[in-house]
């Protein structure tokens, strides 16, 4: 099974359904195919988890512990599957900032023509599997750990 590889606070931002699209400098052909999303281990940027933090309290509303979530975030775990349904291409800034709700990326992120991964089917983890990516964008994971891991939390949940 594939990976992707996402920095936080942005992994985290899909696995907790608030971001539904990823934006990469390039298209992709990876479309209804599930795939595990990896939350990278490098440190998330303060400005970062600041910006996810106020978007949050913005269109949510705040909650108890929420700052203490947004600087303990998981690194160097796969959190959960998802799919890409399609790829929107952006050319002009106000394209993309219409879009700004699903794709939560800060204006300073523009960088010019892009694409946005339209996100779905995110399913998450209750507890999150280790990984060590093997490139910087896709890696591969064995399904049967994936598989054996959604089952595992099927069971617990038909049990409890």
């Amino acid at each position: 099974m594939r990976v992707l590889a996402v920095r936080q606070p942005w992994a985290s931002m899909i696995a907790m359904g608030y971001k539904t699209m990823e934006i990469r400098s390039r298209d992709t052909k990876i479309l209804d195919e599930n795939f595990g999303l990896y939350a990278s281990r490098t440190k998330p940027k303060n400005s970062e988890i600041e910006h996810c933090l106020d978007w949050v309290e913005r269109h949510y509303g705040s909650f108890p512990n929420i700052e203490r979530l947004f600087y303990d975030l998981p690194r160097g775990k796969i959190l959960g599957i998802t799919m890409i349904k399609n790829s929107t291409r952006f050319y002009e800034l106000d394209h993309f900032l219409s879009l700004q709700k699903e794709h939560m990326n800060m204006l300073s992120q523009w960088k010019g023509p892009c694409f946005g991964w339209n996100l779905r089917n995110f399913y998450k983890f209750e507890n999150p599997i280790d990984f060590k990516a093997t490139s910087v964008v896709w890696s591969h994971i064995d399904s049967n750990i994936i598989n054996k891991h959604i089952v595992k939390h099927t069971s617990q949940l038909i049990r409890s």
